[in-house]
C-alpha cells in the first residue's frame, strides 16, 4: 500500500486514505460527518477498498417469455 490508496479494515468500516506508510503501521485517514478521523494500523489487518457495485437500472420482465417447446 502506498500514500493515497483507498484502504478498508478487513473487518469492515469506512473507505480510508492512506496517509503515511511506516515500517511497522500504516496511518489512514477518514471523516466521520465533518470531523477528520486518523488511526495507525497493521498493515495485515487492511485490504483495498472497492466501490460498490450499482445495479442495472434496465428491469427485464421474463413471465411473458416463450420456451422454444411452446
Amino acid at each position: 500500500m502506498k500514500v493515497g490508496d483507498l484502504v478498508v479494515l478487513k473487518s469492515g468500516g469506512p473507505p480510508m486514505t492512506v496517509e503515511n506508510v511506516g515500517s511497522d503501521n500504516i496511518k489512514c485517514v477518514w471523516f466521520a460527518g465533518d470531523e477528520e478521523k486518523f488511526a495507525y494500523f497493521a498493515p495485515d489487518t487492511l485490504k483495498p477498498w472497492e466501490a460498490p457495485r450499482e445495479e442495472s437500472s434496465v428491469k427485464v420482465d421474463l413471465s411473458e417469455v416463450k420456451s422454444p417447446e411452446e
